[in-house]
């Protein structure tokens, strides 16, 4: 018994695939085609491989690159959050203000308010420190001071 050719009615749409699929696999296969579309195959995915190892490379030479923040940039930026964080206070104080004036609870809100203002109190604490290790690493060592003369 022999199998049925496969026979298309309508015009084939670029959405159509599933046809399009039965089509080329009814038709005998080439065996130029075949080797064409495998060394097309094996080019693109060389070429995809090579991107993504420069692309690793890149990666791995940024991240090799970059230098760790000095003491005074860890303190800049340390001193811009908790500025943010008490601007946030004063902020969330306003809209509790607000609402203790229309009569309604804003405990709630006032808890936010003092946590903002403690993290901010923390980042305070470590521009300190940090700035206290920067002077510490600049100042002499003991053993290294000429002594005093008389």
């Amino acid at each position: 018994m022999r199998a049925p050719d496969l026979v298309v009615a309508a015009p084939l749409r670029e959405s159509d695939t599933t046809a399009r699929v039965a089509i080329a696999a009814a038709e005998p296969a080439s065996p130029l085609r075949g080797e064409w579309a495998d060394a097309a195959d094996v080019a693109a995915g060389l070429a995809a491989a090579l991107a993504l190892l420069v692309a690793a490379a890149a990666c791995v030479l940024a991240v090799s690159m970059r230098r760790p923040p000095s003491l005074p940039e860890l303190a800049e930026r340390e001193s811009r959050n908790g500025d943010s964080l008490l601007w946030l206070a004063r902020e969330i104080e306003l809209q509790v203000a607000q609402l203790e004036r229309a009569g309604r609870n804003a405990g709630e809100q006032r808890r936010w308010a003092r946590l903002c203002r403690r993290i901010a109190g923390e980042h305070l604490e470590c521009v300190n420190a940090l700035m206290l290790e920067e002077l510490r690493r600049e100042a002499p060592s003991p053993s290294r001071r000429e002594p005093a003369g008389p």
